[in-house]
């Protein structure tokens, strides 16, 4: 059945806008109504109505994310679901993993982002309402910086968890994540935990390093000037430092594995090459023969709508394609893909632009010399 997944019989997901899913390809959410209580979500009826519709083989709205991605012969979260759990599971459905965000809480303003995902971002998305952008967040309708979510895990069967994931906002600088990890059975846990690699978290590391794998995933979306435009927060010399001492531990520890995350979007589409030779500078080798050992993920960006590549003008969507001489095992080719699956939206660009004419004069900080010919391109199809 091509439309089954597996994920709503093993898996629930609560990102820092306090919004369940599925998982987190998933959207919209299909809960409506407020839980207070990750298990009441797992067993309640929009769950058990989706499990029904999957074993007819219907087709999911909220399923588009991994529809694109086998439609671009990319490796899709319904694939990874479906090759890990057996059917069996279907006959009995438990919370077998867990992706957990307990609230807002970041140290960063990424142009990719709002209220929904970084505290940081609350005065912000004020401001750029009153700019005429359009933004929605829980934290902007409860008049609230940091959003709490149920983060109480007492009332949940974890008796068959094999696998948590922390996703933030910027876990590292949240001390309550430290609780969960210390009341559950950690060393027959595999670990993941999202980070911006702003700090090095000491005071982790003997409890995290206990676990049964640890897959330290960390956000890179551009190097240099450009990563500290796009991921605004980001001291870019911090960043190496703190990423050279994963490095020794992934190199002292075998549970220990470290995973680079690249969003593409139109203001860091053509840092993607300089992103890719830093890392093999810093030791991480990108350009691999086998798909396992890939170290860098690259994902597309649909939301916000005016950072989508796939809006540019032909020109710009042209200039890009030059660009991008490399091959990233196979990944070049399904960006390009991407870029033109849709054809040029003069709104979108629009919006591109003053947004990033917003940012450079809120934020003091000059658009970044790979933004710019981006930036500019679109500027000439405006006139």
């Amino acid at each position: 059945m091509k439309n089954l997944c597996l994920a709503p019989w093993n898996h629930i997901q609560i990102n820092g806008d306090g919004v369940i899913n599925p998982c987190c390809a998933f959207s919209p959410t299909i809960y409506n109504k407020k839980y207070d209580s990750l298990q009441d979500a797992f067993d309640g009826i929009e769950n058990d109505f989706l499990r029904k519709r999957m074993l007819k083989d219907e087709k999911i709205a909220s399923c588009e994310k991994c529809n694109m991605y086998e439609n671009l012969n990319k490796f899709s979260y319904r694939m990874h679901f479906n090759k890990k759990y057996d059917r069996d599971t279907i006959k009995n459905p438990k919370i077998r993993e867990l992706e957990l965000s307990l609230d807002n809480t970041c140290n960063f303003k990424c142009v990719t982002c709002s209220s929904r995902f970084s505290s940081r971002w609350f005065n912000d998305d004020k401001l750029m309402i009153k700019h005429g952008f359009s933004r929605h967040s829980n934290a902007l309708l409860q008049d609230k910086q940091v959003i709490n979510n149920s983060g109480d895990l007492n009332d949940l069967d974890l008796s068959e968890l094999n696998y948590l994931k922390i996703i933030g906002g910027e876990p590292f600088i949240n001390i309550k994540y430290q609780t969960i990890l210390k009341n559950i059975l950690i060393e027959n846990t595999d670990l993941a935990i999202i980070t911006n690699n702003s700090v090095f978290p000491v005071k982790w590391l003997d409890t995290i390093l206990r676990s049964k794998s640890l897959r330290i995933f960390i956000s890179i979306d551009g190097v240099y000037d450009t990563g500290e435009f796009v991921r605004y927060g980001m001291n870019f010399n911090k960043f190496t430092k703190n990423l050279l001492k994963w490095k020794k531990i992934e190199e002292e520890c075998e549970n220990v594995s470290i995973v680079f995350n690249f969003v593409t979007h139109s203001m860091n589409v053509l840092n993607l090459k300089n992103t890719i030779k830093y890392l093999e500078e810093c030791g991480f080798p990108i350009e691999v023969d086998e798909m396992r050992n890939e170290r860098l993920e690259v994902d597309f960006l649909k939301e916000p709508s005016y950072l989508n590549i796939s809006y540019l003008p032909d020109t710009t969507k042209k200039m890009i394609e030059e660009k991008l001489d490399f091959n990233l095992n196979g990944k070049r080719d399904m960006i390009v893909n991407f870029m033109y699956s849709h054809k040029f939206r003069i709104n979108e660009c629009r919006n591109f632009k003053k947004y990033v004419l917003f940012l450079s004069q809120f934020r003091n900080k000059e658009i970044s010399k790979d933004s710019e010919d981006v930036f500019n391109s679109v500027c000439m199809n405006l006139r």
